[in-house]
């Protein structure tokens, strides 16, 4: 099974490190994200950007749907941030899954693609 086709939690998160790792990142890395985390993660780079607090511009910026001018160096500069933390899963996300569905009182083999040869 590849971990890119499909929906759920494997798959989106695949399909958001293979659009970081890509030409240009762009909108598709933003939609995926909560409310809440677009928000916080607004806020965070206008404190950053100004020192200030700004609610207005950060529930502007956080939309999933912003066309606020300034949204597009918000999200270069968070992608580049995220390029850096997570530049470990660029040849491969290394997500565990695992295939059968197993009582609460055992563990399944959990395999690791970062682990496999």
């Amino acid at each position: 099974m590849i971990l890119d086709e499909g929906s759920g939690g494997a798959a989106t998160v695949t399909r958001w490190i293979r659009d970081l790792f890509g030409r240009e990142p762009g909108h598709r890395l933003w939609v995926v994200l909560d409310d809440p985390l677009r928000l916080a993660l607004a806020q965070s780079w206008i404190l950053g950007e100004s020192g200030l607090r700004d609610d207005d511009l950060a529930e502007d910026l956080a939309a999933d749907d912003s066309d606020n001018r300034r949204f597009g160096d918000m999200l270069a500069v968070l992608a580049e941030h995220w390029r850096s933390v997570y530049t470990m899963l660029r040849h491969g996300a290394g997500l565990l899954k695992a295939v059968n569905v197993v009582g609460a009182d055992m563990n399944p083999p959990l395999y690791s693609s970062l682990l496999a040869g």
